[in-house]
């Protein structure tokens, strides 16, 4: 940390700024106006954006500049600003006395937040990564991106973010199966109901900005409400022509390239984007291979939208496309105290083929002058097999890399020649399916001289999972491997498997405003039809299914919540919300999985004054069941599921952001702190891996009891430097309780990253990024199998445009 102090020491005292800073807030309220558009009236190609806390800063090169102020739900401003002034300016908007356009309901059901992204004010915990926070680093890692919301927690796997695994409060990491994670407001994990566990992620690189959402304010979006809901925001289509792009390169191969266009007038927008993103990959493979990956990302969306402002529509078109030389192998522990960055010989096969094709129509009608209704047809599509070493002469590779370097089979992993049949890879060959329809219809009027919004919204949903796998068997012959005896698709046990889920909810919710008070109360109901179909050896489907296994649950998921404006910049929140998570249809047919439930609650304070803000909380999770699943990534991969029984999760989020000036430089810093108490209530003994025999007040593992994200920078003339550092203290990779056993732990992770840009004009800028600077080496994990190291440190240089 002493080394970054320096550093911004000697970058900031010895360049001159022409940096104006200011804040844009609610006239009404105080309350921070986020995404607001500052644009140069004399130049409408430059310009800049608010971040979550109302703050923006620009470009002068002159004395003064006329500025537009251009914000949804907000009348426009216009103001001159002056280089010289001593204190940030206050740009206070007036709401608009007319109701929101179809277009700006539309994009304001894109959101989790809302269409004026005012959530100082809602009554559960709100966090948004804006856009302008989004292009400090540009990063394609979703992990690194979250890292600085407070309640979050990431497990890093491939060091890329390509399967990121996210909970929140306490909820279960694995393959993000406890959340809800959500593109434009649309569900898109690849089966949310039938197989929550994500094998696919939005790719971070190609999204305008992120929204999570926890506490009692979250429960309207389903099927998961313990721990929140992620929101990637994809890119908009802009107000006028655009041609943005981003090109860079770095070490081990990576290279990046995005580029938008797009144009908007009074009755049409399109927008085309399309994201490249690859790598030579930073791992070994002893003996030669490839480790790296190239993903593909291309995004159309279409709007037109009727004069009169009555009516809108939007469609939206994507496609991704990955090939990622990635394996469930780790190392033993003594392997990586010796080369973190290895890969043994047996997983030069290994490798994830994934498409993922999504479409979506929405329409928006103004019904009434107070009253809109919003209505989404999506349809997602997801194939992907991994195929990957799975067991070697009969031994699961989680248990041969357990077993350390002296194992029995141990030397099978790089081997020079073996006999025939030694390796089992396996193709985890799947087809998903994420359709339905959902309808949002909102009304603000006044009841006895206090406001109400009220939101009423139904979904029906269908998704499914086709699990058609197959194993070849391979040998090892001068150190490469030959397959054997192939496999017959659809063969071997649980690999002949639809898993289906039918879905109605309708939820509902209502927001009051009496004085200073707003308070919020709603809830979810959702029906769910479970069903999972095997045909065993019948690899056909020729007959019925020969066994199947069927599951229906109704529940009710309240919540409510306060928030209390105690002064302009000042106010209270709390809520109190249940928590629910459905169950599959269970692995075999005489399971009986009980339902994941929970009640969960907060109060926190927050405070908001131009270049200040603060927010504190304190949550608690009451689960009165548990629910984990044996996915391939926690476990053998058979995908059953357990009760944990009765958890305690309780924890403190807090956050901080200030903006300081000194000789005309500016030096924004963000703190975040995260503490988590996560434990069982009472003793199991479980056939889930993570959990194994647990012990009353054990704790949960991946759950890490402290993590904090600081944030600091100086913007100097045309140079904007800034840094970050993350701290996660190790966790339990099994339940437990007492000191830390390194065989059943992670490391301390110790990260810092560094972004410097410089502006050539308003149109180009060059980048260069240096990625863990002290090139920390930690056991991020030991799942998938055996441990696996962070990302070593990587440089990359970028050049970005703007027209």
């Amino acid at each position: 940390m002493n080394r970054l102090t320096i550093l911004t020491f000697i970058l900031s005292s010895s360049l001159y700024s022409g940096t104006f800073i200011g804040v844009v807030t609610d006239y009404s309220n105080g309350t921070p106006v986020i995404d607001a558009n500052i644009i140069y009236t004399d130049d409408i190609s430059r310009g800049a954006t608010t971040n979550e806390k109302g703050l923006f800063s620009i470009q002068i090169n002159s004395d003064s500049i006329e500025i537009l102020v251009k914000a949804i739900g907000y009348k426009d401003y216009n103001k001159f600003v002056f280089l010289d002034q001593a204190d940030p300016v206050n740009i206070k908007l007036q709401k608009k006395t007319i109701k929101l356009s179809p277009v700006e309901v539309l994009a304001g059901r894109n959101s989790l937040i809302g269409v004026t992204k005012n959530f100082f004010r809602l009554n559960g915990s709100s966090s948004l990564i804006s856009r302008a926070e989004v292009i400090e680093f540009n990063d394609t890692d979703i992990n690194r991106v979250i890292s600085q919301v407070p309640g979050v927690y990431t497990q890093e796997e491939d060091g890329y973010g390509l399967r990121p695994n996210i909970g929140m409060r306490g909820s279960g990491l694995e393959r993000s199966a406890k959340i809800n994670m959500m593109e434009d407001g649309i569900l898109i994990a690849p089966a949310p109901y039938s197989s929550p566990a994500a094998y696919y992620s939005p790719t971070a690189g190609r999204m305008e900005s992120f929204e999570i959402r926890k506490g009692s304010s979250q429960v309207k979006y389903g099927p998961h409400s313990t721990g929140g809901a992620i929101n990637y925001v994809s890119a908009s289509i802009p107000d006028n022509l655009k041609f943005q792009g981003n090109i860079s390169g770095g070490q081990f191969g990576n290279k990046f390239g995005k580029f938008k266009t797009g144009v908007s007038n009074k009755n049409y927008g399109i927008m085309f984007q399309t994201v490249l993103n690859g790598s030579d990959g930073f791992k070994t493979i002893k003996g030669g291979g490839n480790t790296g990956f190239t993903k593909n990302d291309y995004l159309f969306k279409a709007r037109v939208n009727s004069t009169n402002e009555l009516a809108a529509a939007e469609l939206k078109v994507s496609q991704t496309n990955e090939i990622s030389n990635e394996t469930y192998l780790g190392l033993t522990r003594e392997d990586f105290d010796v080369d973190p960055y290895s890969r043994y010989r047996a997983s030069h096969k290994d490798k994830m083929t994934a498409n993922h094709a999504q479409i979506s129509l929405t329409g928006a009608i103004k019904l009434f002058t107070n009253s809109d209704l919003t209505t989404t047809l999506y349809q997602n599509k997801f194939h992907r097999n991994w195929y990957k070493l799975n067991k070697i002469a009969g031994q699961s590779i989680s248990s041969i890399l357990a077993d350390g370097n002296n194992g029995e089979n141990y030397n099978l992993l790089s081997t020079l020649n073996s006999e025939d049949d030694i390796y089992d890879i396996k193709a985890n060959n799947r087809d998903y399916l994420s359709t339905g329809i959902q309808s949002i219809i909102r009304s603000d009027f006044d009841i006895l001289g206090n406001r109400n919004d009220f939101m009423l919204g139904f979904r029906m949903h269908y998704d499914e999972m086709d699990r058609f796998q197959w194993v070849d068997l391979y040998k090892m012959d001068n150190n490469n491997l030959f397959i054997t005896t192939a496999g017959t698709q659809g063969e071997g046990s649980k690999n002949n498997r639809l898993y289906t889920a039918n879905a109605k909810s309708i939820f509902i919710e209502n927001e009051v405003k009496i004085s200073k008070m707003i308070l919020t109360a709603g809830g979810r109901f959702e029906s769910i039809n479970l069903e999972r179909k095997d045909w065993g050896e019948d690899i056909n489907r020729d007959s019925t299914a020969g066994s199947i296994k069927q599951a229906k649950l109704d529940v009710f998921v309240p919540g409510a919540g306060f928030s209390y404006l105690i002064k302009d910049g000042i106010n209270i929140f709390g809520g109190v919300h249940a928590g629910f998570s459905p169950p599959g249809p269970g692995i075999d047919d005489d399971d009986d999985i009980l339902p994941e439930k929970s009640v969960n609650y907060e109060i926190g304070t927050r405070y908001n004054q131009g270049l200040n803000s603060a927010e504190i909380l304190f949550f608690y999770n009451d689960y009165e069941n548990l629910l984990g699943e044996d996915t391939e990534s926690t476990g053998s991969g058979t995908y059953a599921q357990f009760n944990g029984g009765e958890v305690q999760i309780k924890g403190i989020e807090l956050s901080l952001e200030k903006v300081f000036r000194s000789n005309k430089l500016i030096f924004p810093v963000s703190f975040s702190y995260t503490y988590t108490d996560a434990k069982f209530l009472n003793s199991f003994d479980s056939d889930f891996d993570p959990w194994g025999n647990v012990i009353k007040n054990d704790e949960l593992p991946y759950i890490p009891r402290n993590m904090y994200h600081l944030r600091s920078g100086v913007e100097f003339n045309k140079f904007k430097f800034i840094s970050r550092y993350k701290y996660v203290s190790r966790t339990r990779t099994t339940a437990g309780q007492g000191d830390y056993d390194r065989l059943y732990s992670t490391d301390n992770i110790k990260v810092m990253d560094l972004s410097l840009k410089y502006s050539i004009n308003s149109n180009f800028m060059v980048e260069s990024k240096i990625l863990n600077l002290f090139n920390d080496q930690s056991i991020v994990a030991s799942r998938p199998a055996g441990v696996r190291p962070n990302m070593p440190r990587t440089f990359s240089m970028g050049f970005l445009f703007d027209f």
